[in-house]
């Protein structure tokens, strides 16, 4: 499956980047949010609860384009995640 997987990202790139995505998403990393506006938020964080959301929301989309920018330009931790994500295996887990 590892090898399978390999060779996936090596000729399916964009697709294995879509599941990346999805994957990301049942983990917690938020996805984009477009009609959030980070000028609102940043001005009213420190007073309204809902704004502090907004925030939180803005900031987990920032980390989720630069882990996807990360993986898409490196193979080797690209399949490293997917086997994770995918298969929940690491290299060097010890129980």
């Amino acid at each position: 499956e590892i090898k399978l997987e390999h060779d996936h990202i090596k000729k399916y790139h964009a697709e294995e980047m879509q599941e990346l995505t999805h994957l990301l998403s049942l983990i917690g990393i938020p996805g984009s949010q477009p009609h959030l506006c980070s000028d609102v938020t940043e001005k009213t964080s420190h007073s309204n609860p809902n704004a502090v959301r907004v925030s939180s929301a803005i900031e987990g989309r920032k980390l989720r384009r630069r882990m996807t920018r990360y993986y898409a330009s490196n193979p080797d931790a690209l399949l490293k995640i997917m086997i994770a994500l995918e298969f929940g295996v690491i290299d060097e887990e010890v129980r």
